[in-house]
């Protein structure tokens, strides 16, 4: 008979065949994780082995609040950003103009006063969103990897100057591989939930796409006032333009790690 199994983070009970806890999004990791060799000078390679998700996997996993908020900062924060670009290159291009005598000054006086406004506004809306973005799990567990992997490196050059024993250089190489081991794992783990809430976000936007379309059919058909075709509308529009960003931004930090 199999052991009942709990999620080590919440409690939460593990049903078989699961790989990420349906109330935290832990990844169920085994506990018996062998010893690296002590024979071999190169670190061990991270598996680069896309994950398959189940659809049940898929329907109960949990993004958690703060990390969705994240991914959305950083999609706004780009979107604000290239959108303050394209005002610079429109202010510029008027000014082009005026300099080399094609138009007057006068003719672009409030249109310039709008632009710049439209510019600070954006602004200060880019240091506000600067301001709430965090590092993500992943980069510091990138950064606990790198650092195993380089006094595993530099094990062998302290050998060579401590003149160390062989029993305590193993010992101290089979230790920095378990380690380089393990944090090289928890960071794919990371990687895996990742692609797990990418997924997870895709079908929520479907879905919400399909609530619009809907909503605008009720609404041809009469079936829905105005007011509350337009309260619903953008209540929906909303959350579809965040998970679209959060989308957006989660792919490209998906397709980083890739490179």
């Amino acid at each position: 008979m199999s052991k009942v199994k709990f999620c080590i983070k919440c409690g939460n009970k593990i049903n078989p065949g699961e790989r990420f806890c349906r109330k935290c999004g832990t990844p169920i990791t085994q506990l018996d994780i062998s010893r690296p060799t002590i024979h071999t000078a190169t670190p061990p390679t991270p598996l680069k082995k896309e994950p398959i998700f189940s659809d049940r996997e898929i329907k109960e996993v949990e993004i958690p609040k703060e990390l969705y908020e994240q991914f959305g900062y950083r999609g706004e924060l780009k979107s604000t950003k290239e959108k303050m670009e394209k005002l610079s290159v429109e202010v510029e291009r008027i000014m082009g103009k005026i300099k080399s005598g094609e138009v007057d000054m006068a003719e672009y006086t409030d249109e310039i006063k709008d632009l710049k406004g439209q510019f600070a506004t954006l602004k200060e809306k880019k240091n506000g969103l600067e301001g709430k973005i965090k590092s993500l799990p992943h980069e510091a567990l990138a950064e606990d990897e790198e650092l195993w992997r380089e006094r595993l490196q530099k094990l062998d050059s302290v050998r060579k100057e401590k003149n160390l024993s062989k029993e305590v250089y193993q010992k101290m190489k089979a230790e920095y591989q378990e380690k380089y081991a393990n944090a090289s794992k928890k960071r794919r783990d990371e990687i895996a939930k990742m692609q797990l809430w990418k997924r997870k976000l895709e079908e929520e936007r479907q879905n919400m796409k399909e609530k619009l379309e809907i909503l605008e059919t009720r609404y041809a058909t009469g079936e829905l006032s105005e007011v509350n075709y337009t309260k619903e509308l953008k209540k929906i529009k909303e959350g579809y333009d965040k998970k679209k960003l959060a989308i957006s931004e989660l792919s490209e930090v998906l397709t980083a790690i890739k490179k």
